[in-house]
């Protein structure tokens, strides 16, 4: 299943099928635009959102639309990668919190990992939020 999803500022194309990586099938959803990146594996109950680029106003809803997939598909765990983030606003911290409070909702944990860019770590400290999204604190 293929379908393109156009904005104002690029393309964005959905590509979703059973992927095998040397063990057992997972199911992939990838999104690529010139400003962000987002990958979803399921692997059994977890699901980790791969993220790589800038999120901000531009490109926030993206990650709310891959991270509401997450949540809706009957995920047990979501992990958000932001190993290839190298930018992320208060628009996006909305995007991730809101997400949070959507998994708990449901019962399902949820947790930002490999936060590397300063900039991200600094807008976590900051603001507050760096325990409850890593999973520092389970509040």
């Amino acid at each position: 299943m293929s379908s393109t999803v156009r904005s104002r500022r690029s393309s964005c194309a959905f590509n979703r099928g059973p992927r095998t990586y040397g063990g057992p099938a997972e199911e992939a959803l990838t999104t690529q635009t010139e400003d962000l990146g987002v990958v979803l594996t399921r692997a059994g109950g977890r699901v980790t959102v791969t993220v790589s680029g800038e999120i901000d106003i531009c490109t926030g809803a993206r990650l709310e639309e891959a991270l509401d997939v997450a949540t809706a598909n009957g995920a047990e765990r979501i992990d958000v990668d932001f190993s290839g983030v190298s930018f992320c606003d208060c628009s996006g911290l909305s995007v991730l919190l809101r997400a949070r409070r959507r998994a708990h909702e449901q019962g399902v944990a949820f947790r930002v990992t490999h936060v590397t860019s300063r900039v991200v770590q600094t807008l976590l400290a900051k603001t507050g939020t760096a325990g409850m999204l890593t999973g520092g604190d389970r509040g």
